[in-house]
């Protein structure tokens, strides 16, 4: 069955015209990765203003997993686009947490739960997405 995690990455950037070059720069970065339409999906990855927000509920996070190693470039390389990032990992086991990165970027704590706050600090289980953002390509994130 194997070890399994709840992971949140928040990735954000200075402003809405960073996020942009950002989401073009991975596209063409990583678009032949097969697991890069995966990673940008929907149902794990919500876009709003300037922000990415990923959601991995009860997952298998190991490191070789080639699904990780693609999150972890993406952290890597939004500081190339003014950007940070915060990783939030919470094991099955009592004190299993990981944190990376730096909070006042994303504004994301670690509290009973994980929890992803806007700047206003009202809590959201999701944000609201007015517009999917579609690349030219037609990839929609």
């Amino acid at each position: 069955m194997g070890y399994r995690s709840d992971v949140k990455i928040v990735i954000a950037t200075e402003n809405e015209y960073w996020l942009k070059k950002f989401l073009i720069h991975i596209e063409l970065a990583y678009s032949d990765d097969p697991l890069f339409k995966e990673v940008i999906d929907p149902s794990v990855c919500r876009i709003a203003e300037r922000t990415m927000y990923f959601n991995h509920p009860y997952i298998k996070w190991y490191p070789q997993y080639d699904y990780v190693q693609l999150h972890e470039k993406l952290m890597h390389d939004v500081q190339d686009f003014r950007g940070g990032y915060t990783f939030v990992r919470v094991g099955e086991e009592e004190g299993d947490v990981e944190k990376r990165g730096r909070e006042y970027d994303c504004h994301v704590r670690l509290d009973d739960a994980i929890m992803i706050q806007t700047e206003s600090h009202f809590a959201i289980d999701e944000p609201e997405i007015d517009e999917p953002y579609i690349s030219p390509n037609g990839v929609t994130a």
